[in-house]
């Protein structure tokens, strides 16, 4: 009974969703509904940065995880600092 209330609170506060009716002709949504996400590349590459260090420090402890890890995001860090 409690989680049939708290389904029906949550729903009843979602704001309804219309599907574009493909059969009048009406596209998907448009450019402005889409919300675009916005990379901090500061962040990344810190994390990025970040992350090698610690594999770089695994490196010690267990040596092929930690060479599989780092060849990993070395080429991860490569691809997103082309696309840049």
């Amino acid at each position: 009974m409690g989680f049939a209330l708290i389904s029906y609170v949550v729903d009843s506060n979602l704001p309804r969703t219309r599907f574009p009716s493909f059969s009048r002709g009406e596209s998907g949504p448009s450019d402005r509904h889409v919300r675009r996400v916005k990379v901090n590349k500061v962040g990344l590459y810190l994390a990025l940065a970040l992350l090698l260090v610690v594999v770089a420090t695994l490196k010690g402890v267990v040596p092929m995880i930690a060479d599989l890890l780092f060849e990993v995001l070395l080429y991860v860090g490569v691809m997103v600092g082309s696309r840049v």
